[in-house]
């Protein structure tokens, strides 16, 4: 399979030590922010905290936040309660205990229409910049490479489009059947970013936040799909991570059991360890997934080596079939977070 491309995003960590304030469980009667909020929303600490890396207590600590503090809400909702959300240049998490909106200016009597805006992470695409048919069609936007790759619809039925608003928000218009019975994976519409070939070894963190919704038809599965040791070649190792599956078998046997970021995965693979798939035992339709976490795992077992180098990584939908009929698949969220 040809797919993908990668660039790393580093969080930004102020000069100087940076202490870990801890304040995970205020005293006090300030309601506690819960639910989603609009991205870019204006938030405000009520007590003394830390930014962290992750979405959980013990996290790394970015930048120590004092009370009554600003931050910009990166994203609508929280992860296990914790708000992504930047503060003085700084990207991290804030548990949801320790904010709360920020007051309201009074509302123009004599509004003006604004022009309408780009889409905010985390929606449903309805205005597209962007639109291709083309089996390799593609475009960039936001560091990312948003791709239709149409990579293996030679002898079958096999139309698409791709609609984008933005590399995080974009959906595809499929046509594919199986008639011949086969189950083969025809298209991997997608959004990725390539690394150039950087040790795993080298990074304390690599995760992703996602986002899909899909319309229970014909056969597919909606994945991650990781290039090691090359890509696409005869030496590479392809680590496919599905979120969702409908009605697909992945290829090799079932070798194990795991859970990664709360989640139960059944683990595949071929006996070469060339094709790894780890298939969820429920769906996740959104989330944050630990992928770090699943390349040490590999490397443990033996299935990678220990010197495994990264070249992509991406998230779309492998496309079997839509039973002849147009289906709609949609990617509301993504991004990468690497360091």
């Amino acid at each position: 399979m040809k797919r993908i491309a990668m660039a790393v995003l580093f969080l930004l960590v102020p000069a100087g030590c940076v202490v870990d304030i801890g304040g995970e469980d205020p005293d006090g009667e300030l309601q506690s922010l819960s639910g989603c909020v609009a991205v870019g929303a204006e938030l405000v600490t009520t007590a003394d905290t830390s930014l962290r890396s992750r979405p959980r207590k013990n996290a790394a600590v970015v930048a120590s936040v004092p009370v009554d503090s600003t931050v910009t809400a990166l994203r609508a909702c929280a992860s296990s309660g914790y708000y992504n959300v930047s503060f003085e240049g700084a990207e991290g998490w804030i548990k949801g205990s320790l904010l709360s909106l920020a007051p309201q200016s009074e509302p123009d009597p004599d509004p003006q229409p604004d022009p309408e805006p780009d889409p905010p992470a985390g929606t449903v695409c309805t205005n597209p910049f962007f639109s291709t048919s083309d089996t390799n069609g593609g475009v960039s936007n936001g560091g990312y490479y948003i791709h239709n790759n149409m990579w293996n619809c030679g002898g079958y039925q096999c139309n698409e489009t791709l609609y984008a608003c933005a590399y995080d928000s974009w959906y595809v218009i499929a046509n594919l059947d199986n008639d011949s019975g086969d189950g083969a994976v025809k298209t991997y519409p997608n959004v990725h970013k390539n690394f150039s070939n950087v040790p795993v070894s080298s990074f304390n963190t690599i995760s992703s936040t996602f986002a899909a919704t899909s319309p229970h038809v014909g056969i597919y599965n909606v994945a991650f799909d990781v290039w090691l040791n090359g890509v696409a070649t005869s030496n590479s190792n392809e680590i496919m991570i599905w979120t969702e599956n409908y009605k697909q078998v992945p290829a090799g046997s079932k070798v194990a059991t795991q859970t990664f970021s709360g989640h139960t995965f059944d683990i595949w693979k071929t006996s070469d360890s060339h094709y790894i798939a780890l298939v969820p035992t429920t769906p996740i339709t959104a989330g944050t997934l630990d992928l770090l976490a699943i390349f040490d795992h590999a490397i443990s077992r033996g299935w990678i080596p220990s010197s495994s180098t990264i070249g992509q990584i991406g998230f779309g939908i492998e496309l079997v079939s839509t039973d002849n009929a147009d289906a709609r698949f949609d990617i509301t969220d993504f991004s990468l977070t690497t360091n």
